[in-house]
């Protein structure tokens, strides 16, 4: 992520809301949302994800202090979304994504 990208979403007070599934010859799925809250955040997480996947669900606030894992699902945020997301209310906007890496 772009430092300036980055320096917006941390001043904004958004959330991230992730799961990471990695599975031995299936590969990695990540989830990835950004919300104006952890509860919010969670929330779109459980509405899109299969129960099974519920107890991976980890939100955190964006900000320089947050764990590495955070930073790097926040760094798999478009830069474009990045800097929408630090425009707009928090709360009016979200973002969601899934990713999946197949290891075979």
């Amino acid at each position: 992520m772009k430092k300036d990208d980055a320096s917006s979403m941390f001043e904004k007070g958004l959330y991230i809301g992730y799961m990471n599934y990695l599975a031995t010859g299936e590969g990695v799925t990540s989830c990835i949302c950004v919300a104006g809250s952890s509860e919010r955040a969670g929330k779109i997480l459980r509405e899109k994800l299969d129960p099974y996947y519920h107890r991976g669900i980890i939100t955190s606030l964006i900000a320089s202090g947050a764990d590495e894992e955070a930073r790097r699902m926040v760094a798999l945020v478009p830069s474009k979304i990045s800097a929408i997301l630090a425009e707009i209310p928090v709360g009016a906007g979200e973002y969601y994504s899934e990713f999946h890496y197949n290891l075979s």
